[in-house]
């Protein structure tokens, strides 16, 4: 009797101990390794984020670099379900020249999740913007759903901390989408995503020398003088 009584006890006490981790498991917060790393890219309506955006415009013919500087603020608006039931999202974007003046509508776009990427519709072109789980090195085809032809992005930094002005994210992931150099032109895109906020920076610039003779010991960048450098820098965001 006594056996058997200990032998239910001992059970139990297995029992007991096997729920016991079993709960603490569930209390382990997901780390940004995490297979699921939708946290980078935040769909929910309500949802917005401003920019400052600093556009260099390269000029050939007077041999001039002009500045052009605005705002634009990205507005999750609402939450759309096709007929299939697969849902994405209204993203408003806003514009305006400075904090003094109202924001102005100027286009509407769309984001979504497909079963392990995270989709934009710019002007009714869609782009694979990241791919999970998050992996350094991680190629894939930003093209797939549209007919641009295939390119390549890459997550060349994952998960590091950087400062953007007074803004600091802890887990941030670059996502390098164009990187082309020659003799005479430079076409280098690229984004980076932060845990729980989404874009905080990109950069698309496509430069040239056009000038007859090529002094090839000067980076292309320091000697370019025809083209475009935008580069948009998070300022807030919330909800």
């Amino acid at each position: 009797m006594f056996k058997t009584t200990l032998s239910y006890l001992s059970l139990f006490v297995l029992v007991l101990l096997f729920a016991l981790l079993n709960s603490c498991k569930k209390d382990i917060p997901l780390s940004p390794l995490s297979v699921n790393n939708k946290n980078y890219y935040p769909l929910e309506k309500g949802r917005y984020w401003v920019y400052q955006v600093d556009s260099f415009y390269y000029n050939d013919f007077t041999s001039s670099i002009d500045t052009f500087s605005f705002e634009l603020k990205e507005y999750i608006e609402s939450e759309i379900k096709d007929d299939k039931g697969n849902t994405s999202y209204r993203l408003e974007r806003y514009y305006r020249n400075n904090s003094t003046e109202n924001w102005q509508l100027k286009r509407v776009w769309q984001a979504s999740f497909s079963k392990n990427s995270a989709i934009k519709s710019e002007e009714n072109i869609r782009f694979v913007k990241l791919l999970f789980p998050i992996k350094q090195n991680l190629k894939w085809n930003g093209n797939a759903y549209n007919t641009l032809g295939e390119q390549n992005f890459e997550y060349t930094d994952v998960h590091k901390k950087i400062s953007l002005g007074t803004l600091d994210f802890d887990s941030v992931c670059t996502v390098l989408q164009m990187a082309d150099t020659s003799l005479i032109s430079i076409d280098y895109h690229s984004e980076q995503y932060a845990a729980n906020v989404g874009l905080v920076k990109k950069r698309k610039m496509s430069l040239q020398d056009t000038r007859s003779t090529i002094q090839a010991s000067i980076p292309i960048v320091e000697r370019a003088n025809k083209g475009t450098d935008v580069i948009y820098t998070i300022i807030s965001y919330g909800k």
